[in-house]
């Protein structure tokens, strides 16, 4: 649905709930009393609701307009936000971003993300490295974002909860069938079995019982995996496990949790800044306020 109301009179209509004076929103607005009175009316015109009631010393919002002016206030915030960036950022910019993705996660989803941004900033180019280590450290050291599952705390980072990311396994065929695994496994099963997950995931998934290895990067799971040493837990890696060999299973009610993008909130740039928004689109999800 769109919204045929003029930007202007939301203009007015924020300036007048905030002032609650008709002159004083007129002044700050630079435009005239009667405009300001008019835009008020046609706004109310427009959406078929009493916005203020009038008294001597100004003006009082109804129910309505404190409700509408939360939607408002945001949409303008955006709005605002979105022509500071155009600003200082715009396709003529030349800039790169660094981004660490943990584990090989979801690379189809930052590739779409990173092709919707070029079309309007060509000038901006992309370094994406699979990583396994510390956010903290690497958004210390040039990497403007790392994405992936990060459990611990840092006041200096900002993060955005992606979505849901649930754990996958990848088995040789033989261990599939010595341990009559057919397309998916349960938490059950897999205390049952010798597990290879990632150095970082060791603590989240200590509780389910079978004896361990831990290892620090994909390769390496993928290859004890091959040798039948035991099913690799991961979180949604890419099928690169296309190998004849080796085949992907899902847990049944094995628990998700949140991906996250990572960022340093005292150094990030305005073309990161503008990227995080198009990641957060292609996501589905509001960006909380900076």
């Amino acid at each position: 649905m769109q919204s045929n109301v003029n930007y202007n009179l939301y203009k007015c209509f924020i300036r007048v709930f905030e002032e609650r004076n008709i002159s004083k929103a007129a002044q700050i607005l630079q435009i005239t009393q009667p405009t300001v009175t008019y835009n008020i009316k046609e706004l109310e015109r427009q959406l078929g609701v009493r916005l203020f009631h009038t008294h001597p010393r100004g003006v009082e919002p109804t129910r309505d307009a404190k409700e509408l002016y939360k939607y408002v206030r945001d949409g303008m915030s955006s709005i605002i936000n979105g022509e500071n960036i155009i600003k200082e950022f715009n396709e003529n910019t030349t800039s790169n971003i660094r981004i660490a993705v943990l584990g090989q996660l979801l690379s189809g989803s930052i590739a779409k993300a990173i092709s919707g941004f070029n079309k309007t900033y060509p000038k901006v180019t992309f370094d994406v490295m699979s990583a396994d280590g510390d956010a903290v450290k690497m958004l210390q050291h040039n990497t403007e974002l790392v994405i992936g599952v990060h459990n611990g705390t840092n006041s200096g980072l900002g993060e955005i909860s992606l979505q849901q990311a649930t754990f996958t396994g990848i088995t040789s065929k033989f261990f599939a069938e010595k341990h009559n695994l057919k397309h998916g496994v349960t938490t059950e099963d897999i205390k049952k079995l010798p597990l290879i997950i990632f150095d970082r995931d060791a603590q989240a998934l200590s509780k389910l019982g079978s004896p361990l290895v831990t290892v620090s990067d994909f390769e390496t799971m993928k290859s004890l995996v091959a040798q039948d040493t035991g099913l690799g837990i991961c979180l949604d890696v890419q099928s690169s496990t296309t190998d004849f060999d080796i085949l992907n299973l899902a847990f049944a009610n094995l628990v998700s949790t949140d991906l996250k993008c990572l960022y340093n909130k005292h150094t990030i740039n305005k073309p990161t800044k503008a990227f995080l928004d198009t990641l957060c689109r292609i996501f589905g999800i509001t960006r909380p306020p900076q």
